[in-house]
């Protein structure tokens, strides 16, 4: 029988952590050039870190669901749960609902403001 000793699974962590953050970084720059083109690394790297949190916040936890969440934040700023233009999606984003669901209800409300 294997044993993994906590330092192991710390460090195989701190790598599934790292690869899911590049994953989200190189989509965000696959699916908004323009907009991410301006971000310093750094900073897109941070912001990827914040909205990783932010997402686990709202119980969002799936890939898929991050990078939806994430493309959210992109497009409405970090602080859209303190903005009087988008205060709405809080109470969609906490929902019981599944996160793709809730996400789904975000996206298609922005779309109709949008349109």
């Amino acid at each position: 029988m294997f044993k993994v000793r906590q330092k192991q699974f710390l460090q195989f962590d701190t790598y599934i952590g790292e690869s899911f953050r590049k994953r989200m970084e190189a989509f965000l720059q696959e699916k908004y050039p323009s907009e991410v083109a301006s971000l310093p690394r750094e900073h897109l790297k941070g912001f990827v870190e914040d909205g990783i949190r932010c997402a686990g916040r709202f119980a969002i936890e799936m890939e898929d669901d991050t990078a939806r969440f994430l493309e959210m934040l992109l497009l409405l700023g970090l602080d859209f749960d303190e903005n009087p233009d988008y205060v709405w999606t809080r109470s969609m984003l906490e929902s019981p609902e599944p996160a793709s669901d809730r996400l789904d209800k975000v996206f298609e409300t922005l779309q109709f403001d949008n349109a």
